[in-house]
């Protein structure tokens, strides 16, 4: 799995199952030395499918529990992958969205942004929406508005105008979040502006924005 060029074939080979008992083993190293495995299993779009069905989101969830940083790194880096498979995103949502905006808000830049970016991700589908409210997803991103990384607020940002593309986030967003976007309209970067504008437009036909 450590080779991009193979990691197709160790899944077609049936290379998943083993990957997963070892992510949930009792010694951190095999759990972190199996995260990573998986993790890079993961980044080829052929095997999304099979590792979901092997049960990577469960792992991944309890995983996402961990203090050892080395493990949520793994945990944020396969979840983003994860996360951009289209038919999987309502099960990613029900299974990890906790797991999800909990390293949203780590101390660790490379953690957060990928957490943010799943986030992101699966808001692109309105049938994750209710998923994210009920796990408090548009309060998370609200509060990121206002990171000190670019980086979080090109996700978070792209995170609030996929949530408003349905009404169930538009009350949390109009009554906290609206100052954030007004902040990054005014960004440097563009596509921090390009999201506030996007999120602004969605928020037009609301009476109440």
């Amino acid at each position: 799995a450590g080779n991009p060029d193979y990691t197709a074939m160790v899944g077609r080979s049936g290379g998943i199952a083993p990957l997963i008992q070892l992510s949930k083993s009792a010694s951190i190293n095999t759990v972190c030395l199996g995260l990573a495995a998986l993790r890079r299993m993961a980044s080829a779009e052929e095997n999304w499918p099979k590792l979901i069905q092997a049960g990577m989101l469960d792992s991944l969830a309890n995983a996402g529990d961990s203090t050892e940083l080395e493990i949520v790194r793994e945990v944020a880096a396969a979840l983003c992958s994860l996360s951009l498979s289209h038919p999987h995103r309502v099960e990613i949502a029900y299974k990890c969205i906790r797991c999800m905006i909990q390293l949203s808000t780590s101390n660790n830049l490379d953690v957060a942004r990928q957490a943010v970016g799943s986030l992101a991700n699966l808001a692109e589908d309105v049938d994750t929406h209710e998923y994210i409210a009920r796990a408090g997803g548009s309060s998370c991103l609200i509060s990121l508005e206002k990171h000190d990384s670019i980086d979080i607020h090109r996700e978070a940002s792209r995170g609030i105008a996929n949530l408003l593309s349905s009404f169930r986030h538009q009350s949390t967003i109009i009554e906290d979040g609206v100052p954030g976007l007004v902040r990054l309209s005014f960004s440097a970067d563009e596509e921090c502006c390009y999201h506030a504008a996007m999120s602004f437009r969605k928020l037009a036909p609301n009476l109440k924005s």
